[in-house]
């Protein structure tokens, strides 16, 4: 008896480690049409300054504030990722935070291309 209360313990101790392991996820995901503009959004634990409803149909440029030099930097990244058609990381700081954006061309019959932009804190 002693065993299966130990055994019971351990596993309910491993889903609690996985579940937090789990939550303490963060990123924010954007689909972009090849013109820039956001399509879909989704995001895990990570809350972004801009209500969703107040970007669906905007240009990612617009919504996400980056400084110029650095826009140009994520600018040239998508260039890169279709010139190449590759995944491209890319560091970048938003309100003094470190972020990494992952862009990967997504290749559709219906258009030239679309993007999906996986966006995370630096370190996670």
């Amino acid at each position: 008896m002693k065993q299966y209360i130990f055994g019971l313990m351990i596993g309910i101790f491993t889903m609690q480690a996985m579940e937090q392991q789990q939550s303490s996820k963060q990123r924010v995901n954007f689909l972009l049409d090849s013109n820039f503009h956001i399509k879909q959004y989704s995001a895990e634990n990570m809350k972004y300054p801009v209500e969703p409803p107040k970007f669906i149909g905007k240009n990612f440029f617009f919504i996400v504030p980056l400084h110029e030099l650095e826009k140009a930097y994520v600018k040239e990244a998508f260039k890169v990722a279709v010139e190449k058609s590759e995944t491209v990381k890319i560091p970048y700081t938003l309100n003094n935070q470190k972020f990494y954006a992952t862009i990967t061309v997504l290749n559709r019959p219906s258009c030239a291309y679309d993007y999906f932009v996986k966006i995370k804190p630096a370190g996670k």
